[in-house]
């Protein structure tokens, strides 16, 4: 059975035990934010999704931030890193650094709106280059973290961002998505190769 299947059918007594797995990794990659010089306010919460198809995210809403891992990232040892990397962007967000501002953002996305950008997958590759642009800055957090206290030593830190790259282009026959496509996974793989490089 795979990875995302088994999640998807994880038994309620099984996520009160993650919970707590993730409170207890909260708690402490808390800490270590702190004593590292980037101390993360209260307002933060850690949730599980089991069904989510990627390690994790983070998002704001009422003055507040909502950390969600996968049931995927609670299993692989990389949870303390995970966690570590969101409080990143988490730090970013509650000091207003114009990586993560909404409004700088907004402004930017909307410089492309209504222009070329009329296809699904220029849409998504915007927002992807947005995601990298941010998480090069929570990165430059997280990574003195990690180092600080052997947290995501570079031999695994390589690992995880090797299995990011794709080292062939995608032909489909359709040039110009070719084109967008081959250029996003071109920046992903300098991105993977910026992190662990």
């Amino acid at each position: 059975m795979g990875r995302e299947r088994r999640w998807a059918i994880i038994k309620k007594s099984s996520l009160k035990r993650e919970t707590t797995t993730v409170g207890e990794a909260f708690q402490k990659t808390k800490d270590l934010m702190r004593k590292a010089g980037y101390p993360i306010e209260d307002n933060v919460r850690v949730v599980v999704n089991p069904n989510l198809g990627f390690m994790g995210y983070t998002f704001p809403k009422a003055g507040r931030f909502t950390i969600v891992v996968s049931g995927a990232a609670v299993e692989s040892g990389l949870l303390g890193g995970l966690i570590v990397h969101e409080m990143g962007h988490v730090y970013r967000m509650q000091t207003n650094h114009p990586s993560h501002s909404g409004r700088a953002i907004s402004y930017a996305m909307d410089l492309f709106d209504g222009r070329a950008l009329k296809m699904d997958y220029q849409q998504k590759i915007l927002h992807e280059v947005v995601n990298h642009v941010e998480d090069l800055y929570a990165d430059d957090i997280s990574f003195k973290v990690f180092q600080k206290n052997n947290l995501f030593p570079p031999e695994v830190a390589g690992q995880f961002f090797q299995g990011w790259m794709t080292p062939s282009t995608v032909v489909s026959g359709d040039a110009r998505k070719d084109r967008w496509v081959n250029a996003s996974l071109m920046l992903r793989n300098s991105f993977a190769l910026r992190q662990y490089g």
